[in-house]
């Protein structure tokens, strides 16, 4: 849809000023055509921003996810070299106690040596308690020597058991220094790995980073381009208006005359103005005649006309008797045709029907209400087959539901 007003005059318009309007029209539409490019490229301008700042946001997002993995990396091989110099401390206490062990082992063993020596040297105790028994001089001496010889057993028992014990305890000592030794190898090793994880990440982080600024610049650039294009559609926008309003100032005394004209000739309209005008097609209203947000640059806007769904080709009706006072193709509009319906409540009505697929009635050519005037379609600047239906009273577009 377009929210443009062109200007018109009636059928028996003064020559001069039909041919300052043809002229005018001409310079209009070269500009709205101007307009409908620069817009174009004002979108494509738009969208490659969207997409610099989607790729750039992007690019930020997994920048940070590998800041994110590369520092929790880190946190690990930190806490890795902790477990190491641990696993390292550990192994030096084993090994001292291991040391401590293994003397044990060799004291103990000693002990248990002098005591075979000893059997050797002096016989076993039983055989000595046999003789004893023999030589004694007294059963209290038998008695005391039978309590020496248990003793001496005694003790020989105790060593050997603590020659056991020392070397279980030994080879305890033994396995924590291989399990030492083995947290080192291991901590070590995931160690080696977190190093070369830590590599992967940064370079990941390196290239990360460069895609950003990469993307920054390019964001930039894009950014520069929707800039310029936006200041140079408002400068050929601003000129339009500009163009516009002399035009509109015109169409408002054309309209004066020609009230003054009827008046003084009789005719018109006077009522209710509801329901003057019957609906151009049957299809739905898909966007009413007010106010909104320009679809391209944000402003606030007016959307000059009621928009009808309708299917392509679909016919278009005339709202009310008058004559077709011009029908013509603008770059923005497309097709056009202008009805004009005459005086209505002192106001000089014309209907314009946009984006036609085609005419039925032709310039000059009076049809009554109800009548066939062209077909619907999606010509000029459109997305999709519409009615784009303005209501001009006395040069001005104003709601059309003011008349339905």
């Amino acid at each position: 849809m377009a929210t443009l007003t062109l200007p018109l005059a009636h059928a028996d318009d003064e020559g001069d000023l039909k041919d300052r309007r043809r002229e005018v029209r001409g310079q209009v539409a070269r500009a709205a055509g101007d307009l409908k490019e620069s817009s174009r490229e004002a979108v494509r301008a738009g969208r490659a921003l969207d997409r610099a700042e989607g790729k750039l946001s992007n690019a930020q997002s997994r920048l940070g996810a590998v800041r994110g993995r590369l520092a929790d990396a880190r946190a690990v091989e930190q806490r890795l070299e902790e477990e190491l110099v641990q696993a390292k401390a550990a192994l030096a206490a084993a090994d001292l106690d291991l040391a401590e062990g293994q003397q044990d082992v060799a004291d103990q063993r000693l002990d248990v040596r002098d005591s075979i020596l000893k059997l050797y040297a002096y016989g076993d105790p039983q055989l000595r308690a046999i003789g004893a028994f023999f030589n004694a001089a007294s059963l209290e001496d038998l008695q005391r020597q039978d309590v020496a010889d248990k003793v001496i057993v005694g003790r020989g028992t105790q060593q050997l058991d603590a020659f056991e014990l020392a070397e279980q305890r030994l080879a305890e000592k033994q396995q924590k220094v291989l399990m030492a030794k083995n947290a080192i190898a291991d901590n070590r090793a995931r160690a080696e790995r977190q190093v070369a994880k830590i590599s992967d990440l940064y370079q990941d982080a390196q290239a990360a980073e460069a895609k950003v600024a990469r993307l920054v610049s390019s964001t930039e650039t894009a950014k520069k381009k929707a800039l310029q294009v936006k200041a140079q559609d408002r400068a050929r926008l601003k000129a339009l208006e500009e163009r516009e309003a002399a035009i509109q100032e015109r169409l408002v005394r054309l309209a004066r005359r020609e009230a003054a004209k009827q008046a003084q000739q009789g005719g018109g309209f006077t009522g209710k103005a509801g329901g003057f005008l019957g609906y151009p097609t049957n299809g739905p209203v898909t966007s009413p005649y007010g106010y909104r947000i320009h679809p391209i640059y944000g402003y606030y806007g007016l959307h000059n006309g009621t928009d009808f769904g309708v299917s392509c080709g679909q016919a278009l009706v005339a709202s009310a008797a008058g004559t077709v006072i011009d029908t013509y193709y603008d770059d923005v509009y497309g097709n056009r045709l202008f009805l004009n319906v005459g005086i209505v409540n002192g106001k000089n009505l014309v209907l314009i029907y946009n984006h036609l697929s085609g005419f039925k009635a032709t310039k000059g050519q009076r049809v009554a209400r109800g009548d066939v005037v062209g077909y619907a379609g999606s010509t000029g600047w459109s997305t999709g087959c519409h009615l784009h239906f303005t209501v001009m009273a006395n040069g001005t577009a104003v709601n059309p539901m003011t008349y339905l």
